[in-house]
């Protein structure tokens, strides 16, 4: 007896309408006819999910000399699509208000830690000279913190493979605590 390997995926996105089996597992040995199946139905635009006996069975009914093999998640939720386009201005709103508070916590930084003392003492330090705006050490520290930023949320192109940011990392953490609570006994659906 040969054996089928599933994979269910931790979540998908469909609208609604018929769920095939390949938007919610993977198949080794691929199988085109097995991919094609329907495993579940989605009547509106909220999540549902799709358990792996659904799948199995599914594999059974239609290849029932091949023995399912189930790995991964037991559940899958199957999710509405994401919106293709945001609109511009929405997007600007957004960017506006987050440069403007990202401008505002550093400058409220600044003053609490009285940045500008600071640099006029490593200035005399340094060199011995008393000097109202140091800018030789003023523009070093704002490119160095410019590039921090940038290191952090890794937009620097240096190599062409893609790495996931901390706010990536986020983000999918968010979606899998959502999926988990979703594929829970009485998680609201």
């Amino acid at each position: 007896m040969q054996e089928l390997y599933i994979r269910l995926k931790r979540r998908a996105r469909s609208g609604p309408g018929p769920i095939r089996a390949s938007q919610v597992a993977e198949f080794w040995p691929p199988c085109e006819e097995l991919a094609a199946l329907v495993v579940g139905h989605k009547p509106t635009e909220s999540a549902v999910q799709v358990s792996a006996l659904r799948v199995v069975a599914a594999a059974r009914d239609h290849r029932p000399q091949w023995r399912p093999v189930l790995i991964g998640p037991a559940e899958c939720v199957v999710a509405d699509p994401m919106p293709t386009r945001v609109p511009w201005a929405l997007a600007l709103m957004v960017s506006v208000v987050l440069f403007v508070g990202a401008g505002a916590a550093m400058m409220n930084f600044q003053a609490d830690v009285n940045m500008a003392i600071a640099h006029q003492r490593l200035h005399w330090l340094l060199t011995g000279i008393h000097s109202p705006r140091p800018l030789i050490i003023e523009l070093p520290y704002a490119l160095g913190v410019a590039l921090g930023i940038a290191v952090f949320f890794n937009h620097l192109a240096l190599t062409n493979r893609r790495e996931p940011s901390p706010l990536d990392l986020e983000a999918t953490a968010y979606a899998d605590e959502v999926a988990d609570h979703m594929a829970e006994p009485g998680g609201d659906t």
